[in-house]
């Protein structure tokens, strides 16, 4: 089971106080999507995943800090205050309250992809990947289906990006998996099959070997649906 406490925090954009519900402990039973979407019960903690500045709207993991830009070399760009002014200008922005004017199906997507743009903002790539990746998992929630496909191939972009620009060895071949499952959930067949010919002589792990070629079958039967690393299992004997 999920426990859930509740924290008290001051808002690093305008610096009023206010209360959180926060995860003090969860579990996972099952298997998680091939796109890393973790079973239950942590499945269902999603939406604390965020904070959400009550007063200013400021969305983040912890409102009571802020992400800064950095320079290719990871060098911090600009001073604490240019950077809250930066952040304070976007949240206040119409394209943050509407959310590029995307008509999402619940608050919560609302909140990822509004993380995304301050990542955007920040020009880091990670955070754009992570919180595009949500949100679609969000849109799936409520069956939201053109929003899911729209963000997916938003995800495809930034997933690409952090695999060509960035040290990612700990989880590159895991990125590679959720790439493909993007490409297949959204119908890009074709743009799938190219990438995956392109990496296919790169994996080295046995699992993501699988769970690849199982994410190809999927694509031969257009399939489009969301799976998991146990169907792929039941289907070609994975070694879990």
């Amino acid at each position: 089971m999920s426990t859930i406490g509740f924290v008290v925090k001051m808002c690093k954009i305008c610096g009023k106080e206010s209360e959180h519900k926060v995860i003090r402990s969860t579990n996972c039973f099952g298997s998680s999507d091939l796109d890393t979407r973790p079973p239950e019960m942590k499945r269902s903690t999603m939406h604390l995943w965020l904070m959400k500045c009550p007063y200013c709207n400021y969305v983040a993991e912890d409102i009571e800090h802020v992400s800064f830009k950095k320079d290719s070399d990871g060098n911090i760009v600009e001073n604490h205050l240019e950077n809250v002014q930066r952040i304070n200008k976007l949240i206040h922005s119409k394209q943050y309250l509407q959310c590029d004017s995307i008509k999402f199906c619940n608050k919560l997507a609302k909140d990822f992809y509004r993380q995304y743009l301050i990542g955007k903002s920040n020009e880091n790539t990670r955070q754009c990947m992570f919180a595009l990746l949500h949100c679609s998992w969000a849109c799936d929630d409520v069956k939201d289906q053109d929003n899911a496909n729209q963000i997916r191939l938003l995800l495809v972009e930034y997933i690409v990006k952090l695999l060509e620009t960035e040290d990612v060895e700990n989880m590159k071949e895991s990125l590679v998996i959720v790439l493909l499952d993007a490409y297949r959930r959204t119908g890009c067949f074709d743009e799938m099959k190219v990438y995956a010919e392109r990496v296919k002589d790169e994996l080295t792990d046995d699992l993501i070997k699988q769970l690849f070629s199982y994410e190809l079958l999927l694509a031969e039967k257009k399939d489009v649906d969301c799976h998991t690393v146990s169907d792929a299992y039941n289907t070609l004997g994975v070694f879990m």
